[in-house]
């Protein structure tokens, strides 16, 4: 439904921290569509496209910067601003229960 990079939107200070630009920029697309997961609207504007635009050098990092905004923002914050993917993640963990 979404992308990996919806999930940094999870905490505006932190990703705005993490790339240097004021996070009010952040606040404006997360309060324009309510929650992280709901940002993927268009291929022009979906999450990957926006830390793109905001990134330093044009290209946001995600296996490098993605990874360190995530842990800096921890899964417990992700899960909870974004119930979709957290309720993704219980079905993971049932079936893992189911198997055990």
């Amino acid at each position: 439904m979404y992308e990996f990079e919806a999930l940094l939107f999870s905490d505006p200070a932190i990703l705005a921290g993490q790339l240097g630009i004021n996070e009010s920029k952040v606040a404006t697309v997360i309060s324009q569509f309510g929650s992280p997961e709901a940002i993927n609207n268009d291929p022009l504007t979906a999450p990957s496209k926006r830390l793109d635009a905001w990134s330093p050098n044009g290209k946001f990092l995600k296996t490098t910067m993605g990874v360190t905004i995530a842990k800096a923002i921890g899964i417990k914050k992700i899960r909870r601003e974004c119930p979709l993917f957290n309720k993704w993640l219980e079905n993971f963990e049932e079936i893992q229960k189911d198997g055990q």
